[in-house]
């Protein structure tokens, strides 16, 4: 069985109901901004790499019909 002493020593080492919820009202502020950064970062960097694809497909395109010009060769 659990003895007073046991029940005492349990409440001194974990935190109450009370306690976590002010440990989150102190810390969820901070993790909610710096979740809101890291998706503002990921969200440029997601559109870069869009941009950056679409770039590569019109370069694409615009060579191979240069090269069909210059030298009448096709890919396709």
């Amino acid at each position: 069985m659990i003895s007073n002493d046991d029940v005492k020593k349990l409440k001194e080492i974990f935190a109450t109901k009370d306690e976590m919820r002010q440990m989150e009202d102190r810390l969820g502020g901070k993790i909610d901004k710096k979740f809101s950064d890291i998706y503002d970062l990921v969200d440029g960097l997601a559109k870069e790499v869009k941009d950056q694809r679409e770039f590569r497909t019109v370069i694409s395109y615009q060579v191979e019909k240069l090269n069909e010009k210059v030298f009448g060769v096709s890919r396709t």
